[in-house]
Formats: structure tokens, sequence, C-alpha cells
């Protein structure tokens, strides 16, 4: 997604985070914003003094929320932030193949874990940690996941082959 079109969808607080894959701050930012947004709304609508304390309450809680979740979309959207990730998810792989190459499958493992950690959309980790669960019997709901994501991440089918592959020799 473009970044502009996530700054601009975080106006409503939490969408940002929700659609980055952040869905707990995302979830409680947009409980947050949208009280804040009706209390603030019902409380200089409502007659009373209690309601206009409703209303100041929720002026603050509201757009503090919005705030909050632009200024969040806009760090995690950053062009240096992803530079960043990019080049600690290429450390990651590089780190995971050479474990892997020495059947030190646990250090692959916890190489790539160290990667999605930055990177949770990169292709070639995703294969990586699904071919890691394959190899080592790990939960089979955990290699469903990996392999959903790694569909997802695989746009332009540079692992398609390689997935095919393993497929075939699991079947055997």
């Amino acid at each position: 997604m473009t970044r502009t079109f996530l700054l601009l969808l975080s106006i409503l607080p939490g969408a940002g985070a929700i659609l980055l894959g952040h869905g707990s701050f995302g979830s409680l930012l947009m409980i947050l914003g949208l009280f804040g947004w009706d209390a603030m709304a019902l409380g200089f609508l409502l007659l009373g003094e209690q309601a206009q304390t409703i209303g100041w309450a929720g002026a603050v809680i509201g757009p503090t929320a919005t705030v909050i979740s632009v200024v969040w979309t806009a760090i995690m959207t950053s062009p240096t932030r992803r530079d960043r990730q990019r080049a600690l998810a290429e450390r990651a792989l590089e780190t995971a193949y050479l474990a892997y190459l020495r059947d030190n499958l646990r250090g692959a493992w916890i190489a790539v874990e160290k990667g999605l950690r930055g990177a949770q959309d990169d292709a070639d980790l995703l294969f990586l940690a699904w071919c890691l669960t394959l190899r080592s019997h790990r939960r089979r709901g955990l290699e469903r996941r990996l392999y959903r994501r790694l569909l997802r991440a695989d746009e332009d089918g540079k692992w398609s082959w390689e997935i095919e592959r393993e497929l075939e020799a699991q079947a055997k």
C-alpha cells in the first residue's frame, strides 16, 4: 500500500496500524479514538454540566488518538525505516542460510525470526521459515500460516517452482 493512502486512512485512529499488521495496537487506538470522538460529540450536544465534562474528555482523547495514529503511521512507513528493515532482513537471511547450510536448524530459525520481526512480508525470509518448519516438523498450524503468508508475499512468483517442489516432496 502506498504511504499517502495509509497516512490519509490513519486519520481514522488505528486504521493505518491495522493495515500494517499491528492489529492489537491499531484496535486499541481505534477504540480510544472512536470513544473520544463520540464522547465529544455527545457531550457537547447534550445539555448539562456532566455532559460537557464528558465532551471535554472526549475532545482530549479523540484528537490525541488521531494524532498518535497519523504520527505512528508516518514513522512506520518512512523510507528510512524501510531501508533499515531491508538491510536487517538481508543480514538475517544471510545468517539463516549459513546456519541452514551448516545443518544448524535452530540457529537458522532464530535468524529468520529476527528478520521477520522487522520485515513481516519478506518473501525470501518467509520461504526459508516455511522450509524450516517442514524440515523440523514444527507445528502444523505454523506451517500453514507461513505458507499463506508466503503466497501473499511472493507476488511475482519468485518461489512458486520451489514451493511446488517442496509440496511434492512432502506428499511422498
